[in-house]
């Protein structure tokens, strides 16, 4: 959750509602280890609220769809019997976008006078995965001579 004020005591909030990428990978394998990098897009749904603290409270609501990019790096291991574990850090950028202006279709009409652009110069995280796969099917082929 992002809070920032304005001159008047507005408060907006935004919340990210869902996070997605689509990413591709190249590594490189030592052994059962495999150290890759990561990167590719990433789309987020951001919910942003702005309280007017007039008499009563004027509240907005608006939902924002942002195309952003992502890059990291992780590292597999093999475990054996074609379980993997792994772990990997992410970290995702979206570009500067202005919220709550007319243009967009806010979900509220603002008193005349009322500034209602909200600028957001940047919007990024870091995220931090783990996890385990099973990989199925009958494993690597080994030739003989």
């Amino acid at each position: 959750m992002k809070k920032c004020t304005s001159l008047r005591p507005d408060v907006w909030n935004a919340k990210e509602r869902w996070l997605a990428t689509l990413r591709g990978r190249l590594g490189y394998a030592a052994g059962n280890w495999l150290f890759y990098a990561t990167g590719g897009a990433a789309w987020v749904q951001l919910d942003s609220s702005l309280t007017v603290p007039t008499n009563p409270p004027i509240v907005g609501y608006q939902s924002d769809n942002l195309l952003g990019w992502t890059i990291g790096g992780g590292l597999e291991y093999m475990l054996g019997s074609n379980w993997t574990v792994r772990g990997e850090l992410l970290y995702v950028e979206f570009p500067s976008f202005t919220t709550f202006s007319h243009a967009s279709g806010s979900a509220v009409n603002f008193p005349s006078g009322f500034v209602t652009n909200q600028r957001v110069d940047s919007l990024h995280d870091y995220i931090v995965r783990v996890g385990a796969s099973y990989k199925f099917g009958a494993g690597p082929v080994v030739a003989k001579y």
